[in-house]
């Protein structure tokens, strides 16, 4: 994951895709690059499902 550093602490990025029209568990899930995000999306719209990709900053506490 792509990190930078500022007064919170590391900041760490990825990406979220959310299916869309999925009712149920795994709806939403994580990936490091956005190549990987858009491959996973591709698959999963080939059997007729919609989704999005939202790029994710999380701060985490230096020492965590």
């Amino acid at each position: 994951m792509a990190t930078t550093q500022d007064s919170y602490g590391l900041v760490v990025g990825g990406y979220r895709v959310t299916i869309t029209n999925w009712n149920g568990n795994g709806r939403e899930t994580f990936f490091q690059t956005k190549f990987d995000a858009n491959e996973y999306l591709t698959k999963y719209k080939a059997y007729g499902y919609e989704g999005t990709i939202e790029t994710i900053h999380l701060h985490v506490k230096e020492g965590n």
